[in-house]
């Protein structure tokens, strides 16, 4: 785009390329932007007088008389409702069933998790309606039953349902604040689940479950769980500690060690305890559970995956995840637990236990759709679930984050291909026979990051649903700032700096700045729209028109393949095109030199482009695309088109009102404020925000000397109030810890040498090795569960991949430095050093693409149990060898000296 688009009629703006090639940063581009704007908003604030509100409005006086008018005083001039009833699936038409990720009811969401699935389905849904071949329902809710929610209620002092009405209306309230336009948000529990027949959920849930037992698809099998005779009551595995059976870690938890990252299961922990009361006696019990044979269905669900990475339908991460579940062995999956909050087993002997809520869940999405329709016996929600084909085919579209890929991708597939017979066929005639709908599309998102770190309510780390609002900023801001930032194919960050230059740079200067220049225009001009004179379109004209359709085909390319990013970014580029039409034809000097064709061309063409403007972004930004609807006094376009209507869409003569800024700037004393208030009650993300970007400020100004050590020695260590803490140590702290950085760039990943290896005295299974890392200060000590896999002897002299920046921890009375990289097989009976190519020294550090930049440093120490960020166990998920045994992350081979790490045999498999 043109940089000189943003020149204003007596007010140029900043020339965005003149001063990006000064050397000017970001950050002071932006804030001279920002007042620049906010110059112009001073300018044009509206104080319409009585003549004025008349000839805008053709008489109506004093709309906005006698004041500044301001956003949130604009009304929204909202798109009306196209059916009054339900919405079923139409012959004709791409029938599109929209669901996210039903969120759990026992927490507030976080941006991350509004981010991951609702407002990413919500952009998709909005933008299907408006193209003139779908139709479109979406449908949400929260997710209520299972261990989670009785555990939030003992703690709470409430019943189960009281908790999850208590978090269901917030949820409900959150998404609503945020926009969020559900067809119906429902939910999954019923007051009183033992007496809950009728219950759409369950009556859903035990219908598929007596599919898969027809089909001798559903097993019983005692097995061993951790019971708390205090409690009263089996204990889910996230509510037992104990010490790691791998590396003898003290606090591991009973699904998944944090130290060595291995996954458990709660039985396998040393001296368990239960974590709601650790002074509780624990004990194994048998217990008898059904199980679904997923084995048996592994045929199947290898061809779901392979159709649709065939077809792109699925997220790369999505179809890399599930292809590695296949490729580790599908195991049978226990399907039930002895819980009373859930929906009841109908199988004999079980009626004290309830499904486990990952069989439960996913049904959520079928059973509200039938409240949605009007209940478990109305035809209208199999129309959606399983079409008969009179009204054509239906596209199953699900958005979720990462960490529910395998329950979409296997196990819920898996239930649904279960429990029908293969001669299942639409053209039955009674609904029961015809086959469910299986997921078509799945898009799936990495991790969203808060300023290097994780949200953590408990803490008050980072931006909830429920206290964004609290900032002042609309919910359009918010949405358009997370959708920019969407983490499409690897985690992202949030950062209030990016923020606020996202704001000011694109928001203000690009669409805001189109929108009001126009409007401002349009009232000098008379306040109506003129007609177009086509017979004096010129090269201006022309170059409009072939921008905009180029945006509008990228625009809805993109939204056609779930790539949202790439879809704001051609949403951009159509307000761009605007600006930059505005900047070459300049309609004041059109009107200074009498040329009246091309001064009212330009004009007319102009606010033809709001309206364009306002429906493109509608999918992102719904409230803006209302509010520019009200100052332009029109309805909204019925759909998005194809291309840029040559002869306009608002008529002749129809007046506008005047401009109303609809953004306003981001200060830095706004981002100072945010930063603090959401940074924690222990201020640490705040401070290593703070830290890190005082520090690199410092150093540019040459009075920062700590360069990768963080500056520990200038910048952001000295003076009180530049690193976010006080004293020198904390504050030295911070800065050792940049997290502005990628959390692969964090973690210190290098080349050691085991000198040499025994026998750890007191645990069976752990070596005590003596690595040199290449420290100044000589070899480290580590240990690792190792001696079921290897000798003494096969250690010494090894080279092998460190992660060497973790914080100390015991182990059996062994301090251990570090971890060992290796590749684990997926029940864990085969594991292998990763193994470090030819010519690489110690110390040599791993690199992965371009992810580590240049210059940067790895934090001085990782805790894995403070409070601080854990950049390892950000990566860890990611950390996997591929089909050729190639070590990578996130799909990506890990180097050392160009030369890629490996393991010997072990295909994907997780690396720990």
């Amino acid at each position: 785009m043109d940089p000189r688009c943003l020149a204003h009629e007596g007010l140029p703006l900043l020339d965005l390329a003149a001063t990006a090639s000064c050397g000017t940063s970001l950050g002071q581009l932006c804030a001279l932007e920002a007042k620049k704007l906010e110059a112009i908003a001073r300018k044009e604030a509206i104080r319409v007088g009585s003549a004025a509100a008349a000839k805008a409005k053709g008489g109506t006086k004093g709309q906005y008389e006698g004041k500044t008018v301001e956003r949130s005083e604009v009304p929204r001039r909202r798109r009306a409702a196209k059916s009054a009833g339900p919405v079923l699936p139409e012959a004709g038409k791409d029938n599109v069933l929209i669901t996210s990720a039903l969120p759990y009811v026992n927490n507030v969401p976080h941006l991350g998790n509004i981010i991951g699935c609702v407002l990413s389905a919500d952009v998709y849904a909005r933008w299907c309606r408006l193209r003139p071949d779908k139709n479109v329902v979406y449908i949400c809710g929260t997710d209520e039953y299972g261990t989670a929610t009785e555990m939030k209620a003992l703690q709470e002092g409430l019943t189960p349902r009281q908790i999850c009405d208590k978090y269901h209306a917030i949820h409900r309230g959150v998404y609503e604040w945020f926009d969020i336009g559900f067809d119906f948000f429902g939910r999954t529990s019923h007051p009183d689940p033992k007496h809950s027949a009728g219950w759409p959920q369950t009556e859903i849930a035990q219908e598929i479950f007596k599919g898969l037992s027809a089909r001798g698809l559903v097993k019983e099998q005692s097995v061993e769980q951790v019971f708390c005779t205090g409690c009263t009551r089996f204990l889910a595995d996230r509510f037992v500690e104990g010490v790691c059976p791998h590396c003898e870690y003290d606090d591991a938890r009973g699904d998944q060690c944090d130290s060595c990252g291995k996954l458990l299961n709660a039985t396998e922990l040393k001296s368990p305890r239960c974590s709601v009361d650790k002074s509780h006696s624990v004990e194994v019990r048998d217990s008898s559970h059904v199980f679904l044979d997923l084995p048996s269905l592994g045929g199947e669900l290898t061809s779901l995956v392979e159709e649709r990475a065939a077809s792109k339908a699925w997220s790369s991460n999505c179809v890399a995840t599930t292809r590695a579940w296949l490729a580790n062995g599908l195991q049978p999956r226990c399907i039930s637990r002895d819980l009373t909050w859930g929906t009841p087993v109908p199988h004999p002997g079980f009626e004290s236990k309830v499904f486990y809520v990952w069989y439960d869940a996913p049904i959520g999405y079928m059973s509200m759709t039938a409240n949605y329709t009007g209940g478990y016996e109305s035809e209208g929600w199999r129309k959606w679930w399983q079409p008969d084909g009179s009204a054509g085919k239906v596209r199953l579209a699900q958005f979720m984050g990462k960490d529910n890929i395998p329950f979409h991708s296997v196990i819920f597939p898996a239930c649904l291909k279960g429990s029908k017979p293969a001669s299942a066929s639409a053209a039955a005639s009674s609904a029961k026979d015809r086959p469910w709908t299986v997921v078509e599309e799945m898009s799936t998102t990495e991790y969203l990051q808060y300023e290097g770190g994780r949200f953590s309510k408990s803490r008050g780390v980072g931006v909830f649903g429920d206290n964004a609002k609290d900032t002042g900023l609309s919910a359009d801001v918010w949405r358009f700032y997370l959708l920019s930032v969407r983490p499409e194919t690897s985690d992202t960050a949030f950062s209030w700096d990016d923020l606020a230059a996202r704001n000011n740079s694109l928001l203000l200067a690009i669409v805001g700045n189109f929108v009001n220049r126009t409007l401002s225009l349009a009232v000098k001009a008379g306040g109506t729209v003129p007609a177009l004179r086509p017979e004096a379109f010129g090269p201006a004209e022309a170059a409009l028109f072939e921008s905009a359709d180029a945006a509008l085909a990228e625009y809805n390319e993109a939204l056609a393949g779930r790539s949202l990013r790439s879809g704001l970014n051609a949403a951009l580029r159509v307000a761009g095109a605007g600006n930059s039409f505005i900047q070459a034809t300049e309609p004041w000097t059109l009107k200074k030199e009498g040329k009246d064709a091309e001064y009212h061309n330009a004009i007319a063409l102009a606010l033809h482009m709001v309206h364009l403007v306002a429906v493109v972004f509608e999918p992102y930004m719904p409230s803006f695309a209302d509010r520019v609807c009200h100052l332009l006094d029109a309805d909204h376009l019925p759909f998005v088109p194809d291309t840029f209507n040559r002869a306009g869409t608002l008529p002749v003569g129809h007046a506008v009102l005047p401009a109303v800024p609809l953004f306003r700037p981001i200060t830095d004393d706004d981002v100072a404020s945010w930063r603090a208030r959401f940074g924690g009650s222990d201020g640490s993300a705040a401070g290593a925000a703070a830290a890190a970007s005082a520090g690199a400020a410092a150093d540019k100004k040459g009075k920062g000397k700590g360069g990768a050590k963080g500056g520990a020695k200038g910048g952001a260590a000295k003076g009180k109030g530049k690193g976010g803490a006080k004293g020198g140590a904390a504050k030295a702290k911070a800065a050792h810890a940049d997290t502005s950085l990628p959390p692969f760039a964090r973690v210190d990943l290098r080349v050691g040498r085991i000198v040499r290896a025994w026998d750890h005295p007191d645990a069976d299974k752990l070596f005590c090795e003596e690595i040199d890392c290449g420290d100044a200060d000589g070899p480290r000590q580590i240990a690792s569960g190792l001696r079921a896999h290897y000798t003494a002897e096969q250690l010494k002299d090894r080279l092998v991949v460190v992660v060497a920046n973790l914080k100390p921890v015991k182990m059996r009375g062994f301090t251990s430095n570090g971890m060992v990289l290796c590749a684990n097989s997926a029940d864990r009976s085969k594991v292998e050093f990763v193994d470090v190519p030819a010519g690489a020294k110690v110390g040599d550090r791993v690199h992965c693409g371009d992810v580590i930049p240049a210059g940067s440093a790895p934090d001085s120490e990782i805790n894995l149990k403070g409070k601080g960020t854990n950049p390892w166990g950000e990566i860890f998920p990611g950390l996997r060898t591929d089909s050729g045994c190639v070590a990578c992350f996130d799909g990506t081979p890990m180097t050392v000296g160009g030369a890629q790490l490996t393991a010997p045999s072990l295909a994907d498999a997780q690396l720990s």
